[in-house]
């Protein structure tokens, strides 16, 4: 849904196009992105951080390499949704269309 709601003000899905929506013009929609990114970041006393906490555990316990894989699965995912948010909505404006989007 935030992937669409970004498309629809700048009709591309890279990253690099964007930057520094979070204090120019889409307030709402980084906290919102907040809102989904932490949890699915596999954070402790989080909901999502259950559902790791228990596959992973099972994972080890029905053979350890299936749960090394799978919790360097999370750290990566984590890394990279912690990546994507820092540059879309905390980098640097490289275009100046991006000062000039709709308030969300």
């Amino acid at each position: 849904m935030l992937a669409g709601i970004l498309y629809e003000r700048r009709h591309t899905y890279e990253i690099s196009e964007f930057g520094g929506l979070a204090h120019s013009r889409c307030p709402n929609t980084r906290r919102t992105s907040c809102l989904l990114c932490w949890p699915r970041s596999g954070f402790r006393c989080l909901m999502a951080s259950l559902e790791n906490s228990l596959v992973l555990s099972g994972a080890f316990q029905a053979k350890p390499i299936y749960g090394i894989l799978g919790a360097t699965g999370v750290i990566w995912s984590a890394g990279y949704l912690l990546w994507m948010y820092q540059r879309v909505f905390f980098g640097v404006v490289n275009h100046e269309v991006n000062k000039t989007l709709p308030l969300t």
